[in-house]
């Protein structure tokens, strides 16, 4: 077996190795490939008489040019010995990876229902990976329009501009139950935090107009919502926070509910949310506004 970077010519046959695999993920790698979140260099396969055996895609958010993001691995669909192949495609691309100047790599390791995911995660932690945050990863796709009345006024970042809503990601961070953003506050501090955050979720999907700062009727910020797009069918609430004064008042329920509205409205036909682990105010939201659990996550990473 043989591992080694695709050329352009390559993507359709790189883009269709399993029956998960679609014109949807397709698009997306061009669209990552466009805006600079990926590049051929950094796109994997792994072959065996010509034939490709799986994939893994590396790749990063600008703002963090030194710290590389696994976007995808990918086994070709059949009977064959998958543990092996998994393991070689992420020990000799990450060798590969190490020669460039990077200092961490990252990969969201997902359940799916898989069997292997604990055979998986071994395979990582044996490579030098951590975990530093686990996830529980939910999804609605339907939604109930008269499921909650509105108490909340909302404002979008086109009326309130790019500086209150930084301020407000840092507001609504403080003490929060995720334990990714602390550990980006501890290394970073409030302001830079909520900064890299933003510029962050810009990559991802950027529309002024979802992004949403919430307020009481007597106009105290209470808290922010970020539903995004990721393809024609599928989005998600990236983000949202209670400022701690407001916390336990069920405020975050309204802004999950808009959140989700926003995207229903749109045609997104079924939207995701992770969460920590330990996030349990969060967790009971998502069950009363009619998400189901869907699988775990290990977020793995490395300092090279």
């Amino acid at each position: 077996m043989n591992i080694r970077n695709i050329s352009n010519e390559e993507l359709h046959k790189y883009t269709s190795l399993s029956k998960n695999d679609n014109c949807n993920f397709k698009n997306e790698l061009l669209k990552w490939l466009g805006d600079g979140r990926t590049k051929i260099d950094h796109c994997f396969v792994v072959e065996e008489n010509d034939e490709f055996l799986g994939r893994i895609v590396y790749g990063l958010f600008k703002d963090e040019p030194n710290d590389l993001k696994i976007w995808n691995i990918t086994l070709r669909d059949g009977n064959f010995d998958a543990i092996s192949i998994y393991n070689k495609l992420i020990r000799e691309s990450m060798n590969k990876m190490k020669l460039e100047d990077f200092k961490t790599i990252e990969y969201n390791l997902y359940s799916d229902g898989n069997d292997s995911f604990e055979i998986y995660k071994e395979i990582f932690l044996r490579c030098g990976f951590e975990i530093v945050q686990e996830k529980s990863s939910f999804i609605c796709d339907e939604f109930n329009r008269e499921n909650l009345s509105s108490v909340l006024n909302f404002k979008s970042l086109r009326e309130v501009g790019e500086n209150k809503f930084l301020k407000a990601i840092e507001m609504v961070t403080e003490n929060t139950l995720d334990q990714d953003d602390l550990n980006c506050i501890n290394e970073y501090g409030s302001k830079e935090a909520a900064r890299k955050y933003f510029n962050i979720l810009k990559t991802i999907d950027f529309n002024e107009d979802w992004w949403n700062l919430a307020y009481e009727n007597e106009g105290e910020f209470v808290g922010l919502v970020v539903p995004q797009q990721f393809n024609k069918n599928i989005g998600a609430i990236n983000y949202i926070g209670v400022t701690p004064e407001k916390r336990g008042k069920g405020y975050v329920n309204e802004l999950l509910w808009h959140g989700t509205k926003v995207l229903f409205n749109n045609a997104v036909k079924e939207i995701i949310a992770d969460i920590d682990v330990k996030n349990f105010p969060m967790e009971r939201s998502l069950y009363n506004r009619s998400y189901k659990f869907k699988n775990k996550m290990a977020v793995l990473k490395i300092t090279l």
